[in-house]
């Protein structure tokens, strides 16, 4: 009874299927399509299995407070042209250039060393009366390790003055000087003197060439990118006797040369060779002579101009092969540029260094005093007591024990802050 049931149901629902219309099926089938996808689109606040979640941006709390303003992103340092004096050694271009001055030697102011004005405006009664700002300033008008620092500056301009005439780099020191006495600790046996950079001493660089390495010099060498003009001027006057019977007894010869030749390269690997010679020569004999046919009475001019291009094409061709050591050579000058700010960052962090080590000093000695002095009126009291009666003996001589070590306490203090003094004036440095 129940299979029949069953065919009956199937039976009356296959039946009202074939009823529906093929207009209404097909309206049943697309929505069904389109809400497909709606229900494989998570609910909001939820994040899909599929799709990547939307970037949001990062806010790091600076100031531990959200609600403040936080502070600006950190700008990363840029290589600068800095430049200690007023003179460009990169030999830059010029509107009317001297071409006498291309040849004049030129002179390098040379190092102060004497103190600025600064330091005699802090000095008062025999005293220095300074600040951690009056240090750093003084520090970084005086202070050697800069003075240093500064003419790697322009020797990294002569490399780019080098490299444009097409030569070879000598390169530049990049070392940091180091190991300022004090800089680095309270004792005297820690640091070394001015001058020694992290690569060797007397702030030169490692090796003879510098920043320029085992690179250096690799593939063909540029042409002479200087022009190069030379210039022959000779003149010549002499009487000769004649050996023959059947000529003139004696000749004058006069011979005048001159001759000129210019040579350039270019980055393309161009070469120019332009060479312009002049030779005349004039024989003169008597008077009586000169009815004869001589060839030689008539004055000889031989001239002739020569030019000659070369051009590289394959070994030593473009632009980008020849002007390398330029794009080297700016480099190397900003990276010398990054060199003399760590130069000022190390300098002023040793002056900061060695003034709390001196403020430091000055405050255990301040101590070191005041302890002594406690230290005697309880010595003063105890005699006292001791004639009164009312403290044994043995106390009184605890009491000069503890006077005696902070008066040795007060003397190592003193010496202390001496050290700490002297580190100071060499460090600003005063003179």
């Amino acid at each position: 009874m129940k299979l029949r049931h069953l065919q009956a149901t199937a039976c009356v629902a296959m039946t009202l299927v074939s009823m529906v219309p093929p207009q209404v099926a097909a309206a049943q089938q697309q929505q069904q399509s389109t809400a497909a996808p709606q229900a494989q689109q998570p609910a909001e606040g939820q994040v899909s299995a599929t799709q990547p979640a939307a970037p949001q941006a990062v806010q790091n709390d600076t100031t531990g407070n959200p609600a403040l303003p936080q502070a600006p992103a950190p700008k990363p340092t840029e290589p600068l042209y800095l430049r200690p004096t007023a003179t460009d050694y990169t030999g830059s271009a010029r509107l009317f250039p001297n071409p006498v001055h291309l040849w004049t030697p030129r002179e390098y102011p040379a190092p102060r060393l004497s103190n600025t004005p600064r330091l005699d405006d802090l000095l008062k009664d025999g005293k220095i009366y300074l600040s951690l700002s009056d240090a750093v300033t003084l520090a970084l008008e005086n202070n050697y390790d800069i003075a240093i620092a500064r003419i790697n500056l322009d020797i990294a301009d002569t490399d780019i003055l080098r490299a444009k005439a097409g030569s070879t780099l000598r390169g530049v020191s990049t070392g940091v000087v180091t190991n300022t006495l004090g800089g680095t600790t309270s004792t005297i046996t820690g640091g070394g003197g001015p001058g020694g950079t992290t690569s060797a001493a007397g702030g030169s660089g490692a090796g003879s060439s510098g920043l320029v390495l085992s690179t250096n010099g690799g593939g063909p060498l540029p042409e002479n990118m200087d022009p190069f003009l030379t210039g022959t001027l000779e003149y010549e006057h002499a009487k000769t006797q004649s050996s023959s019977l059947f000529a003139a007894p004696t000749s004058t010869t006069s011979t005048f040369l001159g001759n000129f030749n210019y040579v350039q390269g270019f980055s393309t690997g161009t070469a120019l060779n332009i060479g312009f010679d002049n030779n005349r020569t004039n024989v003169t004999v008597p008077a009586q002579y000169a009815s004869q046919n001589y060839n030689s009475l008539t004055p000889a001019l031989n001239a002739s101009l020569t030019a000659t291009v070369t051009q590289h094409v394959l070994q030593g061709c473009c632009i980008w092969l020849n002007r390398r050591f330029i794009v080297q050579a700016k480099n190397n000058r900003r990276i010398t540029d990054s060199a003399f700010r760590q130069q000022l960052i190390y300098t002023v962090g040793q002056v900061e260094s060695i003034y709390w080590a001196l403020v430091s000093a000055y405050e255990d000695e301040q101590a070191k005093e005041r302890a002594l002095q406690q230290s005697t009126q309880l010595a003063s009291d105890n005699r006292k007591q001791l004639q009164i009666g009312t403290l044994a003996p043995l106390d009184v001589v605890n009491s000069d024990a503890a006077v005696a070590t902070d008066q040795q306490s007060l003397i190592t203090s003193r010496s202390n802050l001496e050290y700490q003094k002297l580190l100071m004036k060499q460090a600003i440095p005063a003179t």
